[in-house]
């Protein structure tokens, strides 16, 4: 098995996550007073992610309600590849079970969204004494290229791992060609 720090070739440049929240900074941002406080929020959050792991924590500046079923909590991780024919898309949900999958499309865009549900019922007796497992609801948007057959997708859910494929058009493909240059 290749490691993914060797084979940064073999990585496609495509932008399958650009409707999920992602908080993007311009040159123009970066010289505004705001950016130094943003800057020193995302190092600490860097830090208490090192430090915590995968433990959620609010964010100061999050204008969700944290525990009012905050989605990013639990977010499944995703593998995406590509053959000629087909892309293939794997998302871990341990844990979840298939009956609370939901796959489905929303203009360009793919959405993977569930619910992992807690199988311990709490009783009065009980003494917990830690909870490292997370439960909640989740979703992945996942913005599909010009190429692929919105209507040629199927999906398998075993062993906790979902295994979506998406058709190729290959005649939507981008095809390369080379621009003769001319002398001044």
């Amino acid at each position: 098995m290749e490691n993914t720090h060797q084979s940064k070739s073999k990585l496609a440049p495509k932008n399958w996550f650009k409707h999920e929240d992602r908080r993007e900074l311009s040159t123009t941002d970066r010289r505004k007073p705001l950016f130094s406080l943003i800057r020193m929020r995302d190092d600490m959050d860097r830090l208490f992610d090192e430090a915590f792991g995968s433990m959620p924590l609010p964010s100061l500046f999050d204008d969700t309600d944290f525990f009012a079923g905050n989605s990013n909590i639990l977010r499944p991780n995703i593998d995406i590849t590509e053959n000629k024919g087909n892309y293939v898309i794997t998302a871990e949900v341990p844990g979840v079970e298939e009956k609370d999958l939901k796959l489905t499309m929303e203009q360009d865009s793919l959405v993977i969204s569930g619910e992992k549900r807690s199988e311990h019922e709490e009783k009065q007796d009980d003494k917990i004494h830690r909870i490292e497992r997370i439960y909640g609801q989740f979703r992945r948007v996942l913005a599909l290229p010009a190429d692929a057959k919105a209507d040629d997708i199927t999906a398998r859910f075993k062993n906790g791992v979902l295994t979506v494929t998406i058709g190729r058009d290959l005649s939507q493909a981008s095809t390369q060609r080379q621009i003769r240059i001319e002398k001044g």
